[in-house]
């Protein structure tokens, strides 16, 4: 063993007691000993001969030291890479929570967002409940809110085919165009939105099959309603036809 053969710190009191032996007392023993050592014979036959390990001894042995230091930087990045792992699984799992949270909390809000929208929407409809929306009616510049008014009742009177008395339960109490007023050259008329009492719409819708139908620029009577429960009557209407 090469272990044998290499010389260790000695001291005389080792000697002296026994606990080691005096080893190299000669130069020509220590030679012979060292020579029966196969490694240390072979690093002395390269050192005498000047040469060297054979390229694929030497190649087997950085290899091997290659590899081997190789595999412990692997390791040493496969732990780390573990380690950051679960930091990321764990930062993930408390952002998984925050959201959950999050995501209960919106839900929550967007439920009585929608059960106000729907409350001020039933408001808007009950506030249009008695207004009427008469289309493609003459408009002419400066008129005051008596002179549309007086115009309205007009179209009661001669187009719908409403009598005295019909007329006589037909009060309008506001009436005013929507929207800003067109160009002159602009030959379309602005829609007018009328308030009328309960009875006196009523008795306009029960007459509008006596409104004489023409194209798209004849005259026009419809209930107003929001946007939001035009858009779901528009659903609904082809299922009631469809019934």
């Amino acid at each position: 063993r090469t272990d044998d053969f290499v010389v260790r710190q000695v001291t005389a009191i080792d000697i002296l007691s026994g606990a080691a032996q005096l080893q190299f007392t000669s130069r020509s023993v220590w030679l012979q000993t060292q020579q029966e050592c196969p490694d240390l014979w072979r690093v002395h036959v390269y050192l005498t001969q000047g040469t060297r390990p054979s390229k694929k001894k030497t190649f087997c042995f950085i290899s091997f030291r290659f590899v081997s230091f190789f595999i412990r930087e692997q390791e040493d990045s496969m732990r780390y890479m573990d380690e950051s792992i679960m930091e990321l699984k764990n930062e993930n799992d408390e952002l998984r929570k925050r959201l959950n949270i999050t995501e209960g909390r919106l839900t929550r809000v967007e439920k009585r967002l929608d059960g106000a929208n729907e409350k001020i929407l039933d408001l808007t409809t009950r506030s249009m409940r008695d207004n009427l929306i008469f289309k493609n009616v003459e408009e002419k510049l400066n008129e005051s809110e008596k002179d549309i008014e007086d115009k309205l009742k007009g179209i009661c009177k001669e187009r719908l085919k409403l009598t005295d008395d019909d007329m006589g339960m037909v009060h309008i109490e506001r009436a005013h165009p929507v929207g800003k007023p067109g160009r002159p050259e602009d030959k379309r008329a602005r829609n007018i939105v009328a308030n009328l009492s309960s009875k006196g719409k009523s008795v306009i819708l029960a007459h509008l099959k006596n409104l004489t139908r023409g194209g798209n620029n004849d005259i026009k009577i419809q209930e107003q309603y929001p946007p939001e429960v035009h858009s779901r009557r528009n659903k609904l209407w082809p299922l009631f036809l469809w019934k």
